[in-house]
């Protein structure tokens, strides 16, 4: 129940406050624990499943109308959590929690009382196993339910048997036994990307790592932006544009920070005319994408506005705008999108305001509860002169490129990733700074998403453009009323190219495929570093744009100040350390039950002997040269007095010495430190020659 609770918690935790559940499960277990003393089990099961029921028309009966009846619709959402997606794409995520959870902590801890682990085992099993089959149970939490759920059955069943101590150290051997298997083996399949949708159902899986994890999202079109420490993108061509300008060609855009990275909660939907064009725009751009690999995503120049041609006709419109194939493209599939740029001058921008869509504010301002509070501190420090919105972004990117340095060797966020590169890093690549950037502005109330997608690539012509794996970029979109989604880029531009050029002369000198177009009129050219398109001059305190340098509020360096890390190793989780207890305890059992715990004490007893008053410390000794001696020979038998015994065994001139020290201080009473000291030295001595 630990691990299904800290799940939710988890999942509460990064949609705002997780006060209520808190009332709500310690409400759960007050109930539990007073009616498993008048409940029968058929009573209780058949209240558990009232409260799920009720708690489900409840969650419906808050949802907007159209949202309710899409989800009454879509039973097959149901299969996508099990196929795993992430809980974190249901809507009104926190009703939803609340209406799920008091039915399966009810049942399970009423079960646990009245001594049917059975039933409970299965109850918490089904409970922690949702978590992690959608993806939302880190695996420490997911071991520490396995464990427990085992650990339920098998002590479970010794207590209701009344079984011994013995029998408890089988059960713990059995648990450690799993534990260790698991640190190798992962229960759960790692390492491919499942996409889904309502129209096609489960698609192909795509192959890739953590390494990749950046590239993953533009490849597979995965719901999850992952952070993953240090990473290496593909040379391989992707794509072939044309195109009347170049642009940055976007993807997706993901809403839900969760703390270690990003979800997309949208689905995508067979209706085109959902595209709609943007609130401020003048003129069109056409281009016309061919894909070079398989590939199950749909680039465009934001916004796009309409698609057709090739694939076109079999494409899907998520509810951010984007684009999305009904199945993987194949190479040399196209399709042809026009779109609208948005087009809103400085000026334009600074007038915007305030006055957000409840809709926008509600989703795009969301930080997790446990955010770290340095990190508000440190944006509203930053942007202390900014007098709009506009003026905020503007000062958080030039900050973030001027403060921070591009690198794709970068170690692994243990937490926070906003708070750890703000805090504890001096570098980083695209994601690291469009988390941070966004984040940021979260904190000071700017709505604001991340987005990937690629950069406009190399260009091969006068209006056309290779874009490689390399090209995969993150950046950020800021809500302007009136206006729309506009791009900021917070990431160095000529650091990353020159990487990328490294890396593309390093393909091509390794001989790697599938480096450059199979067009013979292709001649390579040189990148040059491409800067967002959308003008973002600085704007001076009084509202008024100007082209000279940001003017921020001094703040600290990198890592700099009180705030940053202490250098400290990262500590074990809570659930690790339970594991690790429980390893523990195990391994004792085991070493109790095979003779290692007796041997290594008779081990250590005969080598070292803890001093005491001259009478005990012969005694002592004499034993441990008897344990020697039958070691070697063989036992004293019944009968045999300790000198007939010395004799049999022919002991040396030193043994025989200790025997009559200890044969005058038993016998004759005749005992001092000197003969104590000498019988332990003697004995010292014997058991260092074998």
């Amino acid at each position: 129940m630990g691990s299904f609770l800290t799940a939710v918690y988890y999942v509460v935790d990064i949609v705002g406050d997780p006060t209520e559940l808190i009332y709500v499960v310690a409400g759960t277990l007050v109930a539990a624990t007073l009616l498993s003393r008048v409940l029968s089990v058929r009573s209780a099961t058949l209240l558990a499943s009232g409260l799920l029921a009720v708690g489900i028309v409840w969650y419906l009966s808050v949802l907007p109308t159209e949202e309710a009846l899409a989800f009454v619709a879509h039973v097959e959402y149901i299969i996508a959590l099990l196929a795993g997606h992430s809980v974190l794409e249901i809507v009104n995520l926190r009703a939803w929690v609340l209406a799920v959870t008091p039915g399966p902590v009810f049942l399970l801890w009423y079960l646990a009382l009245r001594r049917r682990y059975a039933a409970a085992a299965v109850i918490g099993g089904f409970a922690v196993g949702f978590f992690v089959l959608t993806g939302d149970a880190t695996f420490p939490v997911a071991m520490v339910g396995t464990v427990g759920t085992l650990a339920l059955l098998g002590f479970g069943a010794l207590d209701r048997a009344d079984a011994d101590l013995a029998a408890a150290e089988v059960v713990a051997i059995l648990l450690t036994m799993v534990i260790v298997v698991s640190l190798s083996v992962s229960v759960v399949p790692q390492g491919a990307a499942m996409t889904y949708s309502p129209q096609t159902g489960l698609s192909e899986a795509f192959s890739y790592d953590d390494e990749n994890a950046l590239e993953t999202s533009l490849f597979s079109a995965d719901q999850r932006l992952s952070i993953a420490g240090s990473m290496e993108l593909s040379s391989t061509v992707r794509w072939t544009v044309q195109s009347e300008r170049a642009r940055y060609w976007r993807v997706a855009a993901y809403d839900l920070y969760t703390g270690d990275g990003w979800v997309r909660r949208a689905e995508a939907r067979q209706d085109r005319n959902a595209l709609g064009s943007p609130l401020s725009s003048r003129g069109q751009i056409r281009q016309r994408f061919v894909a070079e690999s398989r590939i199950n995503t749909m680039p465009a120049a934001w916004r796009p506005t309409a698609v057709d041609g090739g694939v076109g006709s079999n494409t899907l419109v998520t509810d951010f705008g984007g684009l999305q194939p009904e199945q993987p493209l194949e190479a040399g599939d196209s399709y042809t999108v026009v779109s609208a740029p948005v087009d809103a001058s400085p000026r334009q921008l600074q007038q915007a305001g305030t006055d957000y869509p409840e809709r926008i504010t509600d989703r795009y301002t969301q930080l997790p509860d446990s955010t770290p509070n340095r990190v508000t501190r440190r944006a509203t420090t930053l942007t202390s002169r900014a007098e709009t919105p506009y003026e905020t972004a503007v000062v958080v990117e030039n900050w973030l490129k001027s403060e921070y340095n591009y690198s794709l060797d970068v170690p692994r966020p243990s937490d926070n990733v906003a708070d750890t590169f703000l805090f504890e890093m001096d570098r980083g690549y695209c994601t690291y700074f469009a988390t941070t950037m966004a984040v940021m502005l979260r904190s000071q109330g700017v709505p604001a998403r991340v987005v990937v997608g690629y950069t406009p690539g190399e260009q091969v012509g006068e209006n056309e453009w290779v874009v490689r794996g390399y090209n995969s970029h993150a950046w950020v979109e800021v809500y302007f009323p009136e206006v729309g989604w506009v791009k900021f880029d917070p990431t160095p531009a000529g650091p990353r190219v020159e990487a990328e050029q490294e890396q593309l002369e390093g393909a091509r000198e390794s001989g790697d495929p599938n480096v450059d177009p199979s067009d013979p009129s292709y001649t390579p050219s040189t990148p040059t570093p491409t800067e967002t398109p959308t003008p973002t001059p600085t704007p001076e305190p009084n509202g008024t744009p100007t082209s000279t340098p940001a003017t921020a509020t001094p703040a600290p360096s990198p890592g700099g100040d009180g705030d940053s890390g202490s250098g400290v190793p990262e500590l074990p989780s809570r659930e690790e350390l339970l594991l690790g207890m429980i390893a523990g305890l195990g391994l004792v059992a085991t070493a109790r039950r095979s003779g290692a715990t007796g041997r290594l004490y008779r081990a250590v007893w005969v080598r070292w002997q803890r001093r005491s008053d001259p009478e005990t410390d012969v005694t002592r000794a004499y034993d441990r040269l008897e344990y020697v001696l039958e070691r070697e020979h063989r036992s004293r038998r019944a009968g045999e007095t300790r000198r007939q015994y010395l004799q049999s065994v022919d002991a040396n001139e030193r043994a025989r010495e200790v025997g009559a020290i200890y044969e005058r201080t038993r016998y004759g009473g005749e005992v001092d430190q000197a003969a104590a000291d000498r019988a332990v030295e003697l004995v010292d001595s014997i058991v260092a020659d074998r």
